[in-house]
């Protein structure tokens, strides 16, 4: 994939991630939270939907501690100096792309709070480009880092025991 095609990826993977979080107030027309009082899907989803998204939050800022570190080749800021080491400690020791992982997380948890239609419309393509753009992040990642291959073969991609 060319690097103009992984930003037209990209940034078409944010559009939906922005849309995603946005359905509810759209389908509603107003705020999510009306006179003083928070109106949720459904009291059964709640919990589990407050579950992932405390669980994919945490994952979220887990990775992205691990990637402030400038030694890792996941660091998110390009002015930071250029990683040297490839890091495989931590959650990357179970996953390559712990970060991905927690913002779906996180995602599906606030769509079974919120239960936006829209937004369960949404994510099956948010999906689609994040799988599109996961190979190319490793082809790039195994082109800098020739251990970056045996590491693949070790860990999981994005879920843990399953892919």
């Amino acid at each position: 994939m060319s690097k103009l095609k992984h930003l037209a990826v990209a940034f078409c993977q944010m559009l939906l991630f922005i849309s995603i979080f946005l359905g509810p107030f759209i389908e509603q027309e107003t705020l999510p939270f009306q006179y003083g009082k928070w109106h949720f899907q459904d009291n059964l989803l709640l919990i589990p939907g407050a579950s992932f998204l405390v669980i994919g939050s945490l994952l979220l800022g887990l990775a992205t501690h691990l990637g402030l570190d400038p030694r890792s080749p996941f660091h998110i800021f390009p002015f930071l100096p250029k990683p040297q080491v490839l890091v495989t400690t931590g959650i990357y020791r179970y996953i390559r792309h712990p970060q991905t992982l927690g913002w779906l997380l996180g995602g599906v948890g606030y769509l079974l709070v919120m239960g936006a239609k829209l937004s369960w419309i949404l994510m099956p393509i948010c999906l689609l480009f994040i799988l599109i753009e996961i190979p190319y992040e490793e082809d790039l990642l195994r082109r800098r880092y020739p251990e970056y291959a045996s590491y693949m073969k070790g860990t999981y991609r994005l879920i843990p025991c399953i892919w």
